[in-house]
């Protein structure tokens, strides 16, 4: 899994590399802090009768962000973000907490380019995983470490709509229809099964001078999977979502 991704990180960069024969790329590089609401419908607590009991956690998350314009019609574009739930932000005991992780990268073409609009459109690669420390349980026995790691293709796209001079809104989806999750809990072995998972974000970017900007924005995602099953334990089919509001900045090169 992590050595597909990283085979198409590396040929993402060949080719912007190759792409245009000057070497004029525009780098940007960027950070940000995002506070989520995380939820999961059911995983925690399914009910006996099958109705869908939902489990909410706040989680802080601390993104990275890089993009490579290596010609005037492609954008690259690099994610990377940490995130962690502790008793801290959540009604949890000492030894609970949930940590997350998520990768993307994406190769974009420019279709549309007017004044005040311009819309890209590619292909991509996620990586996501979540890590839950002393919260899940298989009937009555506690499962000390437990995790969801997702990866997939995915389809990306980017809207930019030029506000003013110096403010762009920038509107960007991601869609794997076709995601594969892999659950793992500690004595139980693991199960991989087929999902999906879509990602959205919403930024307004203002520029503060030639290198530094300031944004803000709402981003957030819904993923899906099949059910596992573990040493005769079923976990039901899983719907979570997770958005926020994040702020940061970004630096121009």
């Amino acid at each position: 899994m992590k050595k597909t991704m990283f085979i198409m990180l590396i040929s993402l960069l060949l080719i912007s590399a190759t792409v245009s024969a000057q070497v004029n790329h525009r780098i940007t590089f960027g950070a940000d802090i995002q506070i989520n609401a995380l939820t999961f419908n059911p995983f925690f607590k399914p009910s006996e009768e099958g109705s869908k009991n939902s489990k909410q956690f706040n989680t802080w998350q601390l993104m990275l962000s890089g993009k490579i314009e290596p010609a005037a019609d492609l954008l690259l574009l690099f994610d990377h973000g940490f995130g962690w739930a502790n008793q801290f932000n959540n009604t949890f005991e000492n030894d609970e907490s949930i940590t997350n992780n998520v990768t993307k990268a994406a190769l974009m073409y420019q279709f549309y380019n007017d004044t005040n609009l311009q819309i890209y459109g590619g292909l991509g690669y996620n990586f996501v995983r979540y890590n839950f420390h002393n919260l899940i349980y298989h009937d009555d026995a506690l499962k000390k470490n437990a995790k969801l790691d997702g990866s997939g293709f995915l389809a990306a796209s980017q809207v930019n709509f030029i506000v003013a001079d110096n403010l762009t809104i920038k509107a960007n989806i991601e869609a794997a229809p076709f995601y594969t999750w892999v659950y793992e809990a500690t004595e139980s072995g693991d199960d991989i099964k087929r999902g999906s998972a879509y990602f959205y974000r919403l930024t307004a970017e203002y520029d503060i001078n030639h290198a530094w900007s300031a944004k803000i924005g709402y981003s957030g995602s819904r993923s899906n999977t099949s059910e596992f099953t573990l040493n005769d334990y079923t976990v039901p089919e899983i719907t979570f979502t997770q958005g926020g509001l994040q702020v940061g900045a970004t630096y121009k090169f």
